[in-house]
């Protein structure tokens, strides 16, 4: 499981990158929504990558890259921002950031873009796709054994139950 910093002020931002993250089986072991707190987390969990925004407050998002990269120059940082003159890509870069997300993104883009700086292969398009296939495999299951007339009325419930909680798993 990879270790996740979330820099973003904004918390709609914050909550839609986590919720991305953590759906893809990365684990978020902070957020900062300004540049010092972004490098006392940093220094604090060393995380395995950086989500970092450039608009912040207290230390602007590209002097948090330069910090990291100059005593971590190995860590992982995507900057995700709304900036997206070629000028600003090109010095993110340039200061060693890993990619450049412009906001807002789609999840699917997002995640694929993350996963690819990480070196993981799995993007959440096959993620999603395991799981509707392990959920159909079970669906299979159960309805072998309700026209074999085999399942219990306990296995029956239970897994009415799962579906019905389903949309809130």
């Amino acid at each position: 499981m990879v270790r996740v910093l979330i820099v973003e002020r904004v918390p709609f931002m914050r909550n839609i990158t986590r919720f991305a993250l953590e759906c893809s089986g990365h684990e978020v072991i902070g957020e900062a929504v300004d540049g010092q707190q972004a490098l006392d987390l940093y220094y604090l969990y060393t995380p395995d990558l950086v989500i970092l925004a450039l608009v912040l407050q207290k230390v602007q998002g590209i002097q948090v890259l330069r910090r990291i990269k100059e005593t971590h120059p190995d860590s992982k940082i995507v900057i995700c921002s709304a900036i997206k003159t070629q000028r600003m890509i090109d010095q993110a870069m340039e200061y060693g950031a890993d990619s450049y997300v412009i906001k807002p993104f789609q999840i699917y883009n997002f995640i694929s873009e993350v996963n690819r700086v990480l070196g993981l292969k799995t993007t959440f398009q096959e993620m999603a796709q395991k799981r509707l296939l392990s959920q159909r495999e079970e669906l299979e299951q159960i309805a072998a054994k309700v026209l074999t007339r085999t399942i219990s009325r306990d296995e029956l419930q239970s897994f009415i139950q799962k579906v019905q909680g389903s949309p809130h798993q």
